[in-house]
């Protein structure tokens, strides 16, 4: 069984997880009701002791600054063996292992997937579109950092370009984009739950995907937009720097930028990064000359499958080596 939880990213984690065991023949169940026995568990450490446990249980960690607290390290004794989807993350969790703890546990690196059969190239807009997927709950103190896309996009001359928002179930603070007083006005919001299919729709209208962000575990929409056969630009610091290098889109990661103490409590210790605005504009200037038949590579992609993913937890379930040693 997979324990994991409605309404968050680590839902989508645990159902397509569940999909690739599936598909390799294995009998899964997606629960998300407490006390549920769990052989793997997909949902925040916090939540780990609602959980019965089992006594292989596999728990997925997943952290994006650079340091994980300690009430998050706390729950990891819920679980046998740990998995995280980045390098970036896995350390964040020693760190605190043997900082705080005294201890050091291996953190086997297995990446997040996407499904192939949804995540495929489509039909673009005349215009040219450069879309944010994410929440900006907290304005300009949120992790994910919209506002140094958009001062980015406004430094970009030329009005044809649109500049979407995708934003999260939390509430957005559009009031905080009209102080910005941006010179383009082509900016477009949009609010609405979409599915798979639905956000699949979105990536393939869009020519690059842009993610400035303080830190990430992974950043699951740079590989579901790259599937899509859109250029996707972000920062270096987080898992989405590993997962661009994987995905031979380094060309595309802002390098400019400082590295400051995280704020809105994530904990002593926990760093992120504010990149540069300049350097942010461009490379979405050239992701965007680039963008013109952009084609992902197939070979790469097959990796980050689901069914492929699925292959790495099972070699951890019954008892393998998969993935790479945090």
């Amino acid at each position: 069984m997979i324990g994991s939880k409605e309404g968050a990213g680590y839902a989508r984690h645990a159902k397509g997880l569940a999909k690739g065991l599936r598909e390799l023949g294995h009998e899964v169940e997606w629960g998300v009701g407490p006390r549920k026995e769990a052989h793997v568990l997909v949902v925040p450490p916090l939540s780990w002791p609602v959980f019965r446990r089992h006594e292989n249980t596999l728990g997925c960690a997943v952290w994006e600054g650079s340091r994980a607290p300690y009430a998050y390290v706390h729950p990891l004794q819920y679980a046998r063996m740990l998995v995280s989807p980045s390098l970036h993350s896995a350390r964040a969790f020693h760190k605190t292992l043997k900082e705080d703890f005294g201890r050091d546990r291996k953190i086997t690196v297995i990446p997040h997937g996407y499904d192939p059969s949804v995540f495929v190239p489509g039909e673009k807009t005349e215009e040219p579109v450069i879309l944010f997927v994410g929440g900006w709950s907290k304005g300009f103190d949120d992790r994910r950092k919209l506002h140094i896309a958009l001062r980015a996009y406004d430094l970009i001359d030329d009005p044809d370009v649109k500049f979407v928002i995708k934003d999260s179930p939390y509430p957005f603070p559009e009031h905080l984009i009209k102080r910005m007083n941006l010179k383009n006005k082509n900016i477009l919001v949009n609010k609405q739950y979409l599915s798979d299919e639905q956000m699949a729709r979105l990536y393939q209208s869009a020519s690059v995907l842009v993610e400035p962000t303080g830190a990430e575990g992974f950043c699951l929409p740079i590989l579901e937009a790259y599937a899509c056969g859109v250029v996707p630009v972000t920062n270096v610091f987080g898992g989405q720097e590993e997962l661009m290098k994987k995905l031979g889109m380094g060309k595309y990661l802002v390098r400019k930028g400082e590295k400051y103490p995280a704020v809105d409590g994530w904990g002593e210790g926990n760093v992120w990064f504010e990149p540069s605005v300049e350097e942010y504009a461009v490379k979405m200037m050239k992701a965007l000359k680039d963008s013109s038949g952009f084609k992902p590579s197939y070979g790469v992609l097959e990796g980050f499958s689901w069914k492929n993913i699925a292959k790495e937890y099972a070699k951890i379930l019954e008892g393998g080596d998969g993935g790479l040693e945090g």
